[in-house]
């Protein structure tokens, strides 16, 4: 290219142009990286949070426990955004909670397996740990809608009548229920139910209980009282929780880290969360 051609080619706007975006672009990018990213959660977000886990836990929850339902979510937050800045997207779904369980799982390396001895402190030191809870062995009768239920039914379950002769059996959920805790009270008949039912002390036939199912009679077989295994009955148990403990203690130094580089905004719980 001759000398008159380069200078030509010099003068053309449409080079000025490329060249300013370019400059544009590296300067944005070169805040960018300075910046912190801001994590803002809102209040609407904060009450569904508190929300979920009431309804879980079936009890309000202290000062503590939604500080830390939040932290919680700060995290997650912290690791979704992460995910996104390390290109995690263009390799795997979208899907937040991929993303989030993929960054997880960046963060901690392979944790070899602990000697006996560390198991066995480990179990000792935290016996809450591995109780099991008190279980239900219910029986139920379900009907879909209040109509259906007929008017003398407590009256005739009381005289000895036969609970196979009311009500519909859904697909996945029998008659019968044997070894229900009170989370998976909640998961079958919702928390408002399963609160109810774990209050009954006796044999008989108890209702109507609604839950989102429609309305149940229900009537408690048998209650297994709270128990606490022997370290070798549940040894592999032990050693997923010890496991599962050292990766959430990585991921959370990793994550204190992090949290340098974002600006996080939390909306107050206004007094009606609940």
């Amino acid at each position: 290219m001759s000398l008159a051609s380069l200078r030509r080619w010099l003068r053309e706007p449409l080079l000025h142009f490329l060249l300013v975006g370019a400059l544009l672009f590296g300067a944005e990018q070169w805040f960018a990286s300075r910046t912190p990213a801001r994590i803002v959660i809102d209040r609407a977000t904060v009450e569904q949070l508190i929300r979920q886990r009431e309804q879980l836990e079936l009890r309000k929850l202290t000062p503590e426990e939604r500080r830390q339902v939040i932290a919680a979510y700060v995290d997650d937050e912290i690791l979704y955004h992460e995910a996104y800045r390390r290109g995690l997207d263009r390799v795997d779904s979208r899907l937040r909670r991929n993303l989030i369980l993929k960054m997880r799982g960046l963060l901690t390396d392979e944790i070899p397996d602990p000697p006996e001895q560390t198991l066995r402190r480990y179990y000792r030191e935290n016996p809450g740990r591995f109780v099991q809870p008190v279980t239900l062995d219910l029986e139920h009768i379900l009907f879909l809608n209040e109509d259906d239920v007929p008017p003398d039914l407590p009256e005739a379950l009381a005289r000895g009548a036969s609970p196979d002769r009311f009500g519909t059996i859904l697909p996945g959920l029998g008659r019968r229920l044997p070894g229900l805790t009170r989370s998976s009270l909640a998961r079958v008949f919702g928390a408002e139910a399963a609160g109810r039912i774990m209050t009954l002390e006796d044999d008989r036939w108890h209702g109507p209980i609604r839950s989102r199912r429609g309305i149940h009679f229900v009537r408690v077989m048998a209650r297994h009282p709270a128990q606490q295994p022997s370290y070798d009955e549940i040894r592999a148990y032990v050693r997923d929780v010890w496991l599962l403990e050292q990766s959430r203690a990585r991921v959370q130094q990793e994550l204190q880290r992090l949290r340098g580089q974002y600006t996080i905004i939390v909306a107050e719980a206004g007094e009606g969360a609940s």
